[in-house]
């Protein structure tokens, strides 16, 4: 079956009813469009869109947020479509062009297991200030967390596939940082990205866009540092031990190391499983794992300082490189292989 588009909205203009009029032009898809609690003045689109065939007009009785929208269209889309190749989210401010959509969909048809990506060129003149500075920033962010290139973090045109949709109900955020969590979501379990190149439309500078760009940025980077908190915290605590072991006396190089690295090993595996990934996996299995990394690490950890710090006599510094580079090494272990479960959905 067609892949299903839905439609969030707040308080749309007439642009949404000649967007779904191009989007049947170009093929039947079944339309699912969410009013996220829209003022009273909206409720004649809706009513007009309802009457329409082969769509399905969902109310929220207050705004609740694009992500709780999105949310809705896919329990929605799941619910009264299962047989679904899945879905493609679409913005209503017409800022995604019909035929754009079925560039997604054509993609999707040919690449069943990746998030597909309607990405918008941000290097173009006519594109608002904030607008591209802020994906720039957040396609930077993205990129050093998880080690991933996207070229449009922000884009609200994508094909979603069916198995993944029932996980990505489960995706905290309720608002613009949803699509954020979104990316980072199917990055963790495992599932690559595709990217489709788009139209970038915008209108009137972009003042139909209901993103703010202080309080909902603040939100998307809030979701994806704390990927680093974690880290960073159980350094701080690593090396304040080992700092504190080292001016007492008493304590080897190697002792030390170990010590700290225990008690940071300890704090961050807990950080890791209920704060950074979220895991509901098996939290011996993952133990074991971690811990079976974690000795691995803290050996050679320990090794290297001790030995490199017998050749250079700056052990607290030997230590900040070394455990940088074993940063880097733990974190994509943990990632793709511990606290990693693919996505159960619901595949037909």
């Amino acid at each position: 079956m067609d892949p299903v588009v839905i439609i969030p909205s707040y308080n749309p203009s007439t642009q949404l009813l000649a967007l779904v009029n191009e989007i049947k032009k170009q093929g039947q898809f079944p339309i699912i469009v969410i009013d996220d609690g829209s003022i009273i003045e909206a409720m004649p689109i809706f009513e007009t869109l309802s009457l329409m065939e082969g769509i399905k007009v969902f109310h929220h009785a207050m705004n609740m947020g694009k992500g709780v929208a999105l949310k809705t269209a896919m329990s929605k889309c799941l619910e009264f479509y299962p047989d679904t190749i899945g879905c493609i989210t679409v913005d209503a401010d017409g800022q995604h062009a019909p035929e754009d959509v079925i560039r997604v969909a054509n993609q999707m048809a040919n690449t069943s297991q990746k998030l597909i990506l309607g990405c918008r060129n941000f290097n173009l003149a006519h594109v608002p200030f904030k607008s591209k500075w802020g994906n720039l920033m957040t396609s930077k962010v993205f990129k050093l967390t998880t080690g991933v290139d996207c070229s449009d973090t922000q884009t609200g045109l994508r094909g979603i596939p069916v198995f993944m949709m029932k996980d990505l109900i489960a995706v905290e955020g309720e608002r613009f940082e949803y699509e954020m969590n979104m990316l980072l979501d199917v990055v963790h379990r495992g599932y690559a990205l595709q990217e489709v190149e788009i139209q970038t439309l915008y209108f009137d500078k972009n003042k139909s866009s209901h993103f703010n760009l202080v309080w909902d940025s603040l939100k998307i980077y809030y979701h994806i540092f704390r990927y680093s908190f974690a880290a960073a915290s159980s350094a701080m605590i690593d090396f304040t031990i080992f700092a504190i072991l080292s001016m007492l006396g008493g304590f080897s190089v190697f002792s030390s190391t170990i010590i700290s690295r225990l008690v940071s090993g300890i704090y961050n595996f807990s950080m890791n499983k209920k704060f950074v990934f979220k895991s509901k996996g098996s939290t011996r299995q993952e133990g074991i794992k971690y811990f079976t990394l974690f000795l691995f690490q803290m050996l050679a950890s320990a090794s290297m300082v001790h030995l490199i710090s017998s050749i250079i006599q700056h052990a607290l510094m030997i230590k900040i490189i070394v455990d940088s580079f074993l940063f880097v090494f733990s974190y994509q272990i943990q990632k793709h292989f511990i606290f990693n479960h693919k996505l159960e959905g619901v595949r037909k």
